[in-house]
Parts: C-alpha cells; structure tokens; sequence
C-alpha cells in the first residue's frame, strides 16, 4: 500500500513535468533538452532558500521562477541568436550543471529543514497520515494548474501560442509574433518543470544535482502515453493525457520494483516505455489493418 500511496504522490508531481512538456513538445513541437537542467535548477533554488531559512511556499515558487527563466534564455538563444532548438537546449542545461553544482555546494543538499511544502499542508490536518496529505498536495497542485492552462489556452494569448506550434508560417501571416510566443511557451513549460522538481526535491528530503537527468525521457514518455490513450486532438485532452500518462508511468514503475527490478534500471525501464509507446500504437494499427483485408 505504501508503494502505491508513494507512487502516486511522485506520479501527481511528475504530472506538473508533464505539463510542461505538452507545452513544449505537445504544442511548440520542440524537443526541448533545457528539461533536465530546469527540473534541477528547481530542485536547487527551492533547496538553498529552504536551508536559509525561508518559507516554504516562496522557496517553491522561487524554484518555478528560476526555470521559467532557464525557459527564456533558451528561446531567446532559438529566436535571437539563430541557435538550433537541440542545441539551444543543449547549451541551457551545460550551462546550469555549474549553477545548479553552485546552489547545491557541491552537488548533494539535504533538506534537514524546519518545514517543507508537504509538512506545511499536513501541519493542518495533523490526524491525516502524511501520505496522504501528500497526495492531497499533489492533486490540489495538478488539479489547479489543468484548470489554469485550459483557460489560459481558450484566452487570445494562448490560441496565439497554439497557432504558433500548428502552422508558424500562417500564424506570422496574420500577425503574431512567432517569436515571442515560442520564447513564452518555452517560458512556461520550464517554470512547470522546475515546480515540479522543487515539489520532487522536497518530497524526497533532498536535492542532487543528478536528479533531472532523463526527466526530458519521463515527460515525453507521459505526454506520447496520454496522447495515445486519449486521441488527444485538442488542448484539453492534451493536458489530461499528460498527467494520465505520468501516473500510469509511475504505477509501472511501482508494479516493476515490487516484481524486484533493480532501482538502478528505473531509467532504462522509463526509456523502454517511451519506445513501446512511440512504436505500438503504430505496429497495432498496422495489424489490425491487416486482419481487416484478411
């Protein structure tokens, strides 16, 4: 029971990554590689404040903040300076594994700290196991964040946005600014996924400066996952399929540690799923294609 209540609270926190990637891979359609190193630059700000002393809910918001910032410069790097997507990606996260090894001091930071987001919650309702107050944190923090975007995506900023990924030449053509949409979206998605690695970071007691690597892997993974299970065509069945692809990723992940895979394949298990998930759905309909002219 333990690992399921555990799974599902890091799927609900991974979900917020997902988020992210919908914004970048689902709607921008680029491979952003800024992920691993702003999923850890979360994790690091929200760390240094924690151990200085501040408050919980900032050191969070503050983690989100850094990222989105870590977001921008790789837009401005891809519509300023000309740069390539992969590689504009690629020189962010470079860049941020000497930042994120100064934050940390040294590259390990536990968070032996007074209170953290998920102790501040279950201070409030002290007779609730802690578990569960985290999963109520993690439904409360998704549950909002899906709500927000949607509507943020019906406003004319967001349609803009969503023009851009569709068709850049036609939305240009009718004045938008594809530029500064693919700097905002960019924005955006790495702000999410620092979230999430500052919530990551404070409910595993630590932060380390090798905790966003293959993060890019798990959040496409989640987001082709939710896609093909929900035929997502439009940007509602999007966000949902994200986190429906997040949570059941983690609930493989908890069923294939319980069957006694080794912790250290957790990665190589990720990444097998994300080729299944690519591959399948294609190989299916091909056979099925098949047995119809049969």
């Amino acid at each position: 029971m333990n690992v399921f209540l555990s799974a599902t609270t890091v799927g609900l926190i991974l979900a917020v990554l997902a988020l992210g990637v919908v914004i970048s891979y689902g709607v921008l359609r680029v491979v952003d590689l800024t992920v691993d190193g702003a999923f850890t630059a979360g994790a690091a700000v929200t760390g240094m404040l924690l151990v200085q002393g501040a408050d919980a809910t900032i050191a969070t918001l503050a983690g989100g903040l850094a990222g989105t910032v870590c977001g921008l410069l790789t837009g401005l790097f891809q519509t300023r300076l000309r740069v390539p997507q992969l590689l504009a990606g690629m020189i962010t996260t470079t860049g941020l594994y000497s930042i994120n090894l100064l934050l940390l001091a040294g590259g390990n930071l536990p968070l032996a700290v007074p209170q953290t987001v998920f102790e501040a919650f279950a201070a409030l309702a002290p007779a609730i196991p802690a578990e569960i107050t985290a999963i109520a944190v993690g439904v409360l923090v998704v549950a909002s964040l899906v709500v927000t975007l949607h509507r943020f995506f019906r406003s004319t900023l967001g349609l803009a946005l969503l023009a851009v990924g569709d068709n850049a030449v036609m939305a240009e053509s009718v004045g938008v600014n594809t530029g500064a949409m693919t700097v905002l979206g960019l924005g955006l998605a790495n702000g999410l996924v620092a979230l999430a690695g500052a919530l990551f970071a404070q409910y595993q007691g630590f932060a380390n400066v090798q905790m966003g690597l293959g993060m890019l892997v798990a959040g496409l993974a989640s987001v082709v996952l939710g896609d093909s299970l929900l035929r997502a065509r439009f940007i509602g069945r999007r966000l949902a399929g994200g986190v429906a692809g997040a949570l059941i990723i983690r609930y493989a992940v908890a069923g294939a540690l319980l069957a006694g895979l080794d912790a250290s394949a957790l990665k190589l298990l990720t990444a097998i799923l994300l080729l299944a998930v690519l591959v399948l759905p294609d190989r299916m309909r091909q056979l099925a294609g098949g047995w119809r002219r049969d």
